[in-house]
């Protein structure tokens, strides 16, 4: 039988105990945009009954943020802005 990567995905999280699990997401530039989305879906979906923190490297300011997310700032460098 085929299995999708979200099926394997559920299975290893469902065999565990109360684990702690680390996500990075990367938002930089315009990306930051699919941030609010991705957290939500990832609180809803990904292993629910598992604690999980998040660290948000981006480049925005102003990012609300829930208590199980750390920001991890991001000064954007192009080398044309010397």
């Amino acid at each position: 039988m085929y299995k999708t990567y979200s099926n394997c995905v559920f299975n290893v999280c469902k065999g565990l105990q109360v684990a702690k699990i680390g996500i990075l997401y990367i938002a930089t530039g315009r990306y930051i945009s699919f941030w609010k989305e991705f957290y939500k879906r990832c609180e809803e979906y990904f292993c629910p009954e598992h604690q999980k923190q998040y660290f948000l490297f981006t480049d925005a300011k102003n990012v609300a943020v829930k208590s199980n997310v750390k920001i991890i700032p991001h000064k954007l460098i192009s080398p044309l802005a010397r």
